[in-house]
């Protein structure tokens, strides 16, 4: 367990590997990573500005450090003239995908991949919701489709199935949609 001190007396930030209780000394914080701790560290020296003595045996990991870094790194997103300069860069014989024709096996597993895809997901973007259009579009696409669907009559209390035009007297749907 690794932990990170600030020593009010001499005005510095301290990792150490062991519990301390001196006078001046006030715990931020603790962690199982050395890195984690000595990432979290320079927010600490923004605010208390100073500087930070790692009095640890173990050595720093610099890969696992930069990797702690970067995570937490927020990329906004790419202004008009970077999407330009991107879409010039990847379009035409510049992408390596220009003119490759898939075999039919690939065609077959990629179409496969996606409509698994759709079943769960209709969109690939999150939080995002067709239009009133849209859905009227989906709704009249999925009664379309054949075989039967459920009739009523409200005055004899009658349903049923049926597998082409509604007779007079009769509405699309079950009695029980009907009476609420």
């Amino acid at each position: 367990m690794y932990y990170l001190y600030y020593n009010n007396l001499v005005k510095n930030l301290i990792v150490t590997s062991e519990k301390r209780n001196e006078r001046g000394l006030e715990l931020l914080e603790t962690n199982q990573l050395l890195e984690s701790l000595v990432a979290r560290s320079n927010m600490y020296v923004k605010t208390y500005k100073c500087g930070v003595v790692n009095e640890c045996e173990s050595q720093v990991n610099k890969r696992m450090l930069n990797n702690i870094i970067n995570k937490s790194f927020k990329r906004g997103p790419h202004s008009e003239e970077t999407k330009q300069k991107i879409a010039v860069g990847v379009s035409g014989e510049k992408n390596g995908r220009y003119g490759v024709v898939d075999p039919k096996h690939i065609r077959l597993s990629k179409s496969e991949k996606l409509k698994f895809y759709y079943q769960f997901n209709v969109h690939g973007k999150k939080g995002y919701k067709d239009s009133q259009e849209t859905r009227k579009q989906k709704s009249v696409n999925n009664n379309n489709k054949g075989g039967w669907f459920w009739i009523h009559n409200r005055q004899t209390g009658e349903e049923k199935r049926c597998y082409g035009d509604i007779p007079n007297g009769f509405r699309r749907g079950r009695l029980y949609n009907y009476l609420l």
